[in-house]
Order: C-alpha cells, then sequence, then structure tokens
C-alpha cells in the first residue's frame, strides 16, 4: 500500500497490508478506487461506494482541518478547494462504472439519517440506503437548484441506457415526421443525437444549464440551448415537430406548454409527448394497501403525476387534431431501477400523512430488497406515447 506524506506532497514509500485471516478490509480516501480491480481479481468481494457530499461543505471542512493540522500553506488550500468541486465530479463520474454504487447520506427531511429499512430519529423508515443517488423526483423541475445536479444527468445516463427506453424512443420517433423540431426538456442530448442520426434537424431545450453543458460535452456539434417549455427559442409556426419525453410530469402548468407547443409548430406540424402515470404503476407485492398508499404519495408529490394519462386531454385543449394515444408498460425486475417512483419519496410522505404506519414502511423496503435479492421484483410503470397534430 502507499504511504503517503501531506507535507512532502506525494508518496514517500510503501507498506504491506495483512489482513491476518479476516475475511474483509475497507479502503477509504480518494485512491481507494484504484484497487477495487485487483481486489476482485483476488476474490476478496465487497461494496464500493462512491460518496458525493456537497462541495461547498467539503471544501470548507477540509480547509478547517488542513489549516488547524498545518498541513499546507493557506493560499496553496485556498487554490486547490477552489478548485475541488471540478474535480470532484470528475472523480465520482471516473469511479461510478460498474462494480460501483453511488451513494449519498443526508436526506430531505429534518433530523433524518437515511438507512435501508432503519427508522431515523423522527420515526421514519427512508431507503436512503438503497443502490441509488435520486432522492426526490420532484427536485427534476428545477436541477440546478437541487443539492447535486449531477445525480439526475446519473439518473438520465441510466435511463438512456435501458433497452425499455430504446423501445419506447422507436415509438415516439416514429411519429414525429420530418423537418427541423426541438427536443423540449433534452436532458443529456441523447434525443437530439439521435433524431439528427435519423436525418431530422434537431435542437434541444432545457431548464438546466448543468444539462444543456453536459449534452453539449457529449454531444458535440449540435444545438442545445438554456430554455423554458413556457417560452421556447422559437417563432410562431417556425419548426416541423415538437418532442418531449418525461417533462410535462414537472410542469405545474402542461395547457401552457402545449400551447407553446402549437404556437411554435407550423400548420401540419406533430407533437410528440412521452411520459407516465406514475400512480398506475403495477407492482408485485404482499402488502397491496401500503404499496399503494405509497405510490400515490409519489405520484402526488410530483407537479403532474398522472401526465401521461391526461397528455390526450392537454394536447386537445390546446388545439391539437388527430389524438392518438400509444400505451407502453415495460417490465422492471431491478428494485434500483424504480426507485424514483418506488419506493422513493413516496415512503416518508405516506408516512408523514398517516396513510402507512412505520412498521408498514419496514416490511415494504424489507419486500423490496428481498425481492430484489431472489428475483421476484416486478413493477410496471404505465408510459404513454402520445402525438397529434396542428390543423392544417
Amino acid at each position: 500500500m502507499p504511504v503517503y506524506e501531506y507535507g512532502a506532497d506525494r508518496r514517500v514509500g510503501s507498506s504491506t497490508l495483512s489482513l491476518g485471516g479476516s475475511p474483509v478490509f475497507v479502503a477509504e480516501g480518494l485512491f481507494a478506487d484504484r484497487i477495487v480491480a485487483d481486489c476482485e481479481r483476488a476474490g476478496v468481494p465487497g461494496e464500493a461506494l462512491v460518496l458525493a457530499p456537497s462541495a461547498a461543505r467539503t471544501f470548507a471542512r477540509r480547509f478547517a482541518r488542513d489549516v488547524a493540522e498545518s498541513r499546507k500553506a493557506v493560499p496553496l488550500l485556498l487554490r486547490r478547494g477552489c478548485g475541488y468541486g471540478a474535480a470532484a465530479a470528475r472523480w465520482c463520474a471516473g469511479a461510478s462504472r460498474p462494480g460501483w454504487c453511488a451513494a449519498r447520506w443526508r436526506s430531505r427531511l429534518p433530523g433524518c439519517a437515511p438507512g435501508w429499512g432503519a427508522p431515523d430519529k423522527s420515526g421514519l423508515v427512508l431507503t436512503g440506503g438503497m443502490e441509488n443517488t435520486y432522492e426526490n423526483l420532484a427536485e427534476f423541475t428545477d436541477v440546478d437548484q437541487a443539492a447535486d445536479p449531477a445525480v439526475f444527468v446519473d439518473l438520465l445516463q441510466r435511463l438512456d441506457a435501458m433497452p425499455q427506453t430504446v423501445r419506447l424512443r422507436e415509438l415516439s420517433y416514429a411519429r414525429l415526421g420530418t423537418g427541423r423540431g426541438v427536443d423540449v426538456g433534452s436532458g443529456r442530448g441523447t434525443v437530439v443525437a439521435q433524431l439528427t442520426a435519423r436525418g431530422l434537424t434537431a435542437f434541444g431545450v432545457d431548464l438546466s444549464a448543468a444539462m444543456v453543458a453536459e449534452a453539449e460535452r457529449l454531444n458535440p456539434g449540435h444545438d442545445f440551448r438554456v430554455g423554458d417549455a413556457y417560452a421556447l427559442p422559437a417563432g410562431d409556426g417556425e419548426l416541423d415537430w415538437y418532442h418531449s419525453e418525461r417533462v410535462y410530469i414537472h410542469l405545474d402548468d402542461p395547457d401552457r406548454a402545449a400551447a407553446e407547443a402549437y404556437r411554435v409548430l407550423r400548420p401540419g406540424g406533430r407533437v410528440v409527448l412521452v411520459d407516465l402515470d406514475s400512480d398506475a404503476m403495477s407492482v408485485a407485492t404482499d402488502h397491496p394497501r401500503a404499496a399503494r398508499a405509497v405510490l400515490a404519495a409519489s405520484s402526488d408529490n410530483l407537479a403532474n403525476g398522472r401526465s401521461g394519462v391526461r397528455a390526450a386531454d392537454t394536447l386537445r385543449a390546446a388545439g391539437f387534431v388527430d389524438v392518438e394515444v400509444q400505451p407502453y408498460s415495460p417490465v422492471h425486475t431491478d428494485p434500483e431501477v424504480v426507485w424514483p417512483l418506488y419506493p422513493g419519496p413516496g415512503l416518508a410522505i405516506a408516512q408523514q400523512t398517516g396513510a402507512i404506519t412505520a412498521a408498514e414502511a419496514e416490511a415494504l423496503t424489507a419486500e423490496a430488497r428481498r425481492r430484489g435479492a431472489d428475483g421476484t421484483f416486478l413493477a410496471v410503470p404505465a408510459l404513454f406515447v402520445v402525438s397529434a397534430g396542428k390543423p392544417a
């Protein structure tokens, strides 16, 4: 193992670690990720965690510690600390690979210490120890104001890689037509890149500057803009098509957004909305009443939780015609995939409102963990691809 000396700011030697017959050991620190592969090859399995705390809080704590211990000169500490945020994001991105799980040790509820099925000080049972980084899907309404926007980039990355998402997008792309258009809520830019590859002229609009920056990094040469679904950067009748995936569920005024879609489309232009009815997810469970209450709480926590099933009426009200609805119900057998919807934040909300007890919450988390381990977990969300046209 390397021996590092703070004053010299470099490795000054090495040492040998003997487990002494112990089946496990803990490696903590910035360079711990360097030994994961070697441990796997040596047959020493374990759990690799990437902790992504607040960059500002970490800087303050590190600075106070290093000054108190006189580790380095203050100007050097300040210079390094100012670059910590960007560097930490790169480190976490590099470590967040297969075999690792990202963890965030905090909760949106005051005084809570999340754990897998463990009651916190308030008596609420949370699911923060699951293999994910998403505490509250409702934060998608303003990613840049979230504690760590990178976790939402990670969520979209996982969604992009799912075969269920690939199939869903095939259904939506087939309904767009041709020409120039916009992907509203473009996220990491995957849809814009895919539609461009299909021969369409596409640009992306996202409310989040962090998302736009990530899209530009991942898809150089494509057009991404910071913008609002309620005020798109396009003139009246300028576009041939409009696409939006899993965005209206976060809008508190979907009718206004649909009216904006109508404005920017030419006569005969096409609109496609892809969204879910988060209240209609089906989950295999031995506790149906409690599970139903948690699903309802998760849905009610969103600005427009039943957007998918309401999208057809939203488009008709905006003036669109020839509305078609294509339901899509993908099967998920990994609880981590659906965590933002179930049990997710709904677990705590349902307890706060008295819809379920702490004992029922414990039973649901234990069941999700057990079913995930033995391969019996089953969740089927209700998604809808809703398309329509602007009258010619």
